[in-house]
C-alpha cells in the first residue's frame, strides 16, 4: 500500500478537508480520553475555521493541511505548524484516517512520508499530544516520549527528534 501527501492548496480541497474534519472531530470527541475532553462547538465555529485558513494562508510559519492519498483515494489528513520558538520544532496538531484504513499500515507508512517532509523543513523535533491510549501506542511506536510539559488541554505533550 502505497501514501502520498499532497499539501491543500486551494478552497475546493479545504471543502474537501473540512468535511473530513468533521468526521474525524466527532469521532475523536467520543474516543478521547486524555486531558479535558474536546470542546465540538469551537472545532465546528467559523471562528476556528477561520483562523485555521488565515494561519494556513499567511507566510511566516503557517499551518501546512496534507491529505494523505492512496490510489487516488484520500484515505486521511495531516495538520502541522513550525513553533514560534524556534525553527527546528513543529507540533502535529492533527493526524486521522478514515475508519476504513485504520489498523492497515496506512498510518504507518503516511507518518514515514510526513516526518520526511517535516525534516525537509529543517525541523529537528516534532511534538503532539495523544488523546487516548491507542494513539498513546501508536506514537510511542514511531518514537515519540513523553515529556514533563501539559498542553492547554491538559494533555501530556509527546516528543520526537528527528534530525
Amino acid at each position: 500500500m502505497k501514501t502520498e501527501m499532497k499539501l491543500i492548496t486551494l478552497d475546493e480541497e479545504m471543502q474537501s478537508f473540512w468535511s473530513m474534519f468533521d468526521t474525524y472531530i466527532n469521532e475523536l470527541s467520543s474516543i478521547a480520553t486524555q486531558g479535558d475532553g474536546i470542546e465540538l462547538e469551537y472545532y465546528y465555529s467559523s471562528e476556528y475555521r477561520d483562523a485555521i485558513d488565515r494561519i494556513r494562508q499567511r507566510e511566516e510559519k503557517p499551518i501546512r493541511l496534507h491529505f494523505i492519498i492512496s490510489e487516488d483515494t484520500i484515505v486521511g489528513f495531516s495538520m502541522y505548524q513550525l513553533l514560534f520558538d524556534t525553527d527546528k520544532n513543529c507540533c502535529l496538531m492533527e493526524y486521522y484516517f478514515a475508519d476504513e484504513y485504520k489498523g492497515k499500515g496506512f498510518g504507518k507508512n503516511a507518518y514515514d512520508s510526513l516526518e520526511e517532509i517535516i525534516g525537509n523543513e529543517g525541523v529537528e523535533s516534532i511534538e503532539l499530544t495523544p488523546t487516548n491510549e491507542i494513539n498513546r501506542r501508536f506514537w510511542e511506536a514511531r518514537g515519540y516520549c513523553m515529556t514533563s510539559e501539559i498542553d492547554e488541554e491538559n494533555k501530556p505533550i509527546y516528543k520526537k527528534v528527528i534530525k
